[in-house]
């Protein structure tokens, strides 16, 4: 990074005599600010003061200490007696710009900022170690000013707009990257319900930045994470509201399942069903729901080890989980779980060994609704059920003769293939409303090859590219492709499967 601002700075062009100026400066003639050699004036301050009186948000006239001397600050330009001046940060034509920006700042803007990181290129080499949001904090290190002797000038502004945390925070707040990433875990927004909340936070633009979610004017004590992490209250009612927020090894969003601080022996759950707590959020549209049904009682053919707790004689998410394992704030805590990140009763099995603990291996046969869909030929009602609520007939063509068990066909898929509903295939979500020529080539498939690629209410499925059925149950040849096929798709598993909806890509 410095050796390109170095490269920034080399090629900057020094101001010029004769260059046309901004608008701002276009009344405004050449001979105002330059002598006919084309040099200015001066460098000082009384070449702006007379029409910009008390502008600026820097102090000028002081001398740059030497410890805030980084090798990109040789490019910057000071008077004679090496004080900053007014030209130290701002250019003065706009053809020594090379994007357009407020102010005709140096440096590289900031995305939706008047300011820019200008100022870390002296700044950075000048921080305290000191804590800015301890008990003994000084305004000064992120104001121009204190906020007593500045209430109402415009001194009291961040000198470092969006960018004031990345100093200090640079793994969490360079921008873009990591705080993007930050936005995508930790923003409540994207859960539809929570987003009427932001009139509340008093954040009106699309994006948010560090102070939204963080009390900037906190004091910081050391503990648990929410006395370190300064969040809001605001905020953090909103988080743990939110179902797109992983609550799970934060140790903050404890209100995301607890009414109240737990106790031994006194979880305080939102809800005195744990199952009800957990699928708030497991429901595959925020998080991906298990596998294993509960809520049912177990059957005589199965064991449950002695250390796997019933909920009132039925299985439930606690079962299997053990809640309390997400709350490690220390290092050595975390050492000591880190490998068991679902936090199961049992580390180290695999998924298989994990349902024979319960299920013996003589019993343990997982039911596949593809398989014994015929008997000696003929339709087997039993496996049709697992999807069905009622049974179709073979022999008429068409979707909107079947009746599902659900409301969403894909929900049983889902439970033995989670996560397909999300980046499948081709890392794209492809169960939505399909349009344009898209729709088109999906509707005049049979005509064009052959071949039904059937939607649900208008929407893609997961039987839209597969058929989950085995050969000789569906009668019509066009609705009966793909049958006990690889993947049990309606295509071959080449970028046929591909091109039988996206014509344009043949």
């Amino acid at each position: 990074m410095v050796v390109g601002f170095l490269i920034f700075f080399i090629f900057l062009p020094l101001c010029a005599y004769g260059k046309n100026l901004s608008t701002v400066h276009k009344k405004l003639a050449c001979q105002d600010c330059h002598v006919e050699s084309g040099r200015l004036r001066t460098r000082e301050d009384s070449l702006c003061l007379p029409c910009h009186p008390e502008s600026n948000l820097h102090p000028t006239g002081v001398v740059l200490p030497s410890h805030m001397r980084g090798p990109v600050v040789n490019f910057l330009l000071f008077d004679k007696g090496e004080r900053i001046v007014c030209i130290t940060c701002h250019y003065i034509h706009p053809e020594d710009v090379i994007e357009e920006r407020l102010f005709l700042l140096r440096g590289e803007t900031g995305e939706g900022e008047p300011l820019t990181n200008l100022c870390l290129f002296c700044h950075f080499y000048g921080l305290d170690t000191q804590n800015p949001h301890r008990r003994e904090r000084k305004c000064v290190y992120c104001h121009m000013a204190p906020p007593k002797k500045a209430a109402k000038s415009r001194k009291l502004r961040n000198f470092l707009g969006r960018h004031a945390c990345e100093p200090c925070h640079n793994e969490a707040a360079t921008y873009p990257a990591s705080f993007k990433r930050c936005l995508k875990n930790f923003n409540p927004f994207q859960d539809p319900e929570v987003n009427e909340m932001r009139k509340a936070l008093r954040i009106y633009r699309a994006y948010l930045i560090c102070s939204d979610c963080h009390n900037v004017h906190g004091i910081y004590k050391e503990g648990a994470p929410l006395l370190q992490f300064l969040l809001r209250k605001d905020y953090l009612a909103a988080a743990e509201r939110s179902r797109s927020i992983n609550p799970h090894w934060t140790g903050v969003f404890c209100g995301s399942c607890h009414k109240e601080k737990p106790k031994k022996g006194q979880p305080n759950l939102r809800n005195d069903d744990i199952n009800k707590v957990c699928q708030r959020c497991h429901d595959n549209k925020f998080a991906k729901a298990d596998i294993h049904p509960v809520g049912m009682k177990p059957s005589p053919y199965v064991h449950i080890p002695p250390d796997f707790p019933l909920q009132n004689g039925r299985v439930s998410c606690e079962t299997c989980h053990i809640a309390s394992l997400q709350i490690c704030y220390g290092k050595k805590e975390y050492q000591v779980v880190k490998n068991n990140p679902k936090f199961l009763r049992r580390r180290g099995l695999t998924r298989d060994e994990f349902c024979l603990l319960c299920h013996p291996p003589n019993y343990y046969q997982c039911f596949n609704p593809h398989k014994n869909q015929l008997v000696k030929g003929k339709i087997n009602p039993k496996t049709c059920i697992f999807c069905h609520s009622s049974l179709p007939n073979p022999e008429e063509f068409g979707i909107k003769h079947v009746k599902f068990i659900v409301d969403n066909p894909n929900k049983p898929c889902l439970i033995c293939h989670p996560g397909m509903d999300r980046g499948h295939p081709a890392g794209v979500n492809h169960l939505r409303t399909p349009s344009g020529k898209i729709l088109q080539a999906i509707k005049t498939s049979v005509k064009r090859i052959g071949v039904e690629f059937p939607l649900y209410r208008g929407k893609i499925i997961c039987a839209t590219c597969h058929n989950p059925h085995q050969p000789g149950v569906l009668k019509i040849s066009a609705a009966a492709k793909g049958a006990g096929k690889p993947e049990r798709l309606r295509l071959r598993t080449d970028k046929s499967i591909c091109i039988g909806c996206h014509i344009d890509k043949q």
